[in-house]
């Protein structure tokens, strides 16, 4: 082979060449109105038509930035996961790429969002679990009022039909008066007694009194003087002599009486009645004792 065989290979590869430059142009053009049409959707707020358009621009032309797009795209979307998977493939095509620091704040602020949300969220359903459990016991201790209102309805009304029923005539008690105690008798004829004995006491004194003075009257010596005390202690002693003997005799009437009484009174047979008694030759009046 000589020259013309060296020019016939070069005009072979030129001829080669040209159709695959045609083609790259075309893929270019493609991506170009593919990614046109994306922003143009991107604008209108139409998200899910612009990751396509966008992607389909990748696909033909695989540029990084278009990653971006898409990551952006996702992101107003809402859907996180696809858009930090975007936001990390762009980060790591084009490590140096003018969006690369925004590409890594956004794909940060959507973990923090989704760990912000997922925590309200995690809130919201212990604070709905709470409620559901307040709700439930509620409801447990309304069912078990319901239930105790129920029982008591049923109670009274038993009680109200018991009452309704004609009761058995209740049978008259009979009444007994107490049996006098003899202890209040006892105790003033006691009393009587010691007053009795303190007047005795003072019956003495006076007695001896009268008697050394009336001695003293017989023999002359000495001579009895007006004055002498002796003479008022044994008025004194007389005096007193005289006032227990009678409160003593009357403390004794009266505790022998309640002694009797208490003796001869029963509580359901017994008793004590003054009745008029005559006879063939004199009328009066008596006791009558019921033993």
């Amino acid at each position: 082979m000589g020259r013309n065989s060296q020019t016939v290979l070069v005009g072979l590869a030129i001829a080669l060449s040209i159709p695959a430059a045609a083609a790259a142009q075309s893929r270019r053009a493609q991506a170009v109105k593919h990614f046109e049409q994306g922003e143009a959707y991107f604008l209108a707020g139409a998200f899910d038509k612009a990751v396509v358009e966008y992607q389909s621009a990748y696909d033909l032309v695989p540029k990084p930035a278009l990653l971006f797009n898409i990551g952006l795209a996702y992101e107003n979307m809402g859907d996180a996961e696809h858009a930090i998977e975007s936001y990390q493939r762009y980060l790591t095509e084009d490590p140096k790429g003018p969006k690369v620091a925004e590409a890594r704040a956004r794909s940060e602020a959507i973990v923090r969002r989704r760990q912000a949300e997922q925590e309200r969220s995690e809130r919201e359903a212990r604070e709905q679990a709470r409620r559901d459990a307040e709700a439930r016991e509620q409801a447990r201790r309304d069912a078990e009022a319901r239930e105790q209102a129920r029982r008591d309805a049923e109670r009274a009304a038993r009680d109200a039909g018991v009452a309704e029923q004609p009761l058995p005539p209740t049978p008259t008690p009979v009444e007994h008066g107490a049996r006098p105690s003899l202890l209040p008798g006892l105790i003033v004829v006691g009393g009587g007694a010691l007053l009795a004995g303190v007047g005795l006491a003072y019956h003495l004194k006076a007695g001896n009194i009268r008697d050394e003075l009336e001695q003293e009257l017989e023999t002359g010596t000495p001579p009895l003087d007006s004055n002498d005390p002796r003479l008022d202690d044994g008025d004194s002693a007389a005096f007193r002599r005289t006032v227990l003997f009678g409160l003593g005799g009357a403390a004794f009437v009266v505790g022998t009486v309640l002694v009797v009484r208490a003796l001869v009174s029963d509580p359901e047979v017994g008793g004590v009645a003054i009745v008029p008694s005559a006879g063939p030759d004199h009328a009066g009046v008596g006791l009558e004792l019921t033993w």
